[in-house]
């Protein structure tokens, strides 16, 4: 396939027109309007049987450190485009082991992923539209012929606007490979930032922007 990929599933995530600007004065409006997350696709291996459940956060920990991998410390916050927090917003996500393997029923491999590994977590935004979610560092794969970067999938959902994404890791040398990531124009809004980085465990930082 040549040129940008066709699988966008945030297309209507756009900051909405302001042809009512007309009727409000202009001192209405925010001065400072923050880029939107870019959207990416949902990819073959959201944990569906999962997702179905949507039991309590912590049956659906995305991983623990015993199951072997780096410990992965994320936080962020879900802001609108005018850097306004949303409260309230629901998190999925999900991710490969650190051997690159999804828990997945359609995942070669998935019956030596280790019990402990989840690969999914729901989480619900606070207040300040904070968010926070230990994990592990997913391994890169190749799934039909396309080497992936380790990144995690995320679909946030606030009232009428959903939007599909992807986290890739700062200064990782497959980042330049890989695909999906090369077709985002912005795509360093889709890099978390890392707030430490110690033995054993990496702490990184994401704001997810919503249009609005």
């Amino acid at each position: 396939m040549q040129g940008r990929p066709t699988l966008w599933p945030d297309e209507s995530n756009a900051v909405p027109s302001r042809s009512y600007s007309k009727t409000l004065p202009a001192e209405a409006f925010p001065q400072t309007v923050r880029p939107r997350t870019p959207g990416l696709l949902l990819g073959p291996f959201y944990p569906v049987h999962l997702a179905t459940e949507r039991q309590s956060t912590e049956k659906h920990r995305a991983g623990a450190p015993s199951t072997g991998g780096q410990r992965l410390e994320l936080s962020g916050r879900v802001l609108d485009t005018y850097a306004q927090p949303l409260a309230g917003a629901c998190i999925e996500l999900w991710h490969a082991d650190p051997q690159g393997r999804y828990r997945h029923r359609s995942q070669p491999g998935v019956e030596e992923i280790g019990f402990d590994f989840a690969g999914y977590e729901v989480l619900t935004t606070r207040a300040e539209g904070s968010w926070h979610a230990t994990t592990e560092i997913p391994g890169p794969y190749s799934h039909d012929g396309v080497s992936r970067a380790p990144h995690l999938h995320f679909q946030v959902t606030y009232r009428h606007v959903r939007l599909v994404t992807q986290m890739f890791f700062p200064d990782h040398p497959m980042n330049a490979t890989d695909r999906w990531y090369c077709a985002v124009p912005n795509r360093a809004l889709l890099v978390g930032r890392k707030r430490s980085d110690e033995p054993g465990c990496l702490a990184l930082e994401w704001d997810i922007v919503l249009a609005g």
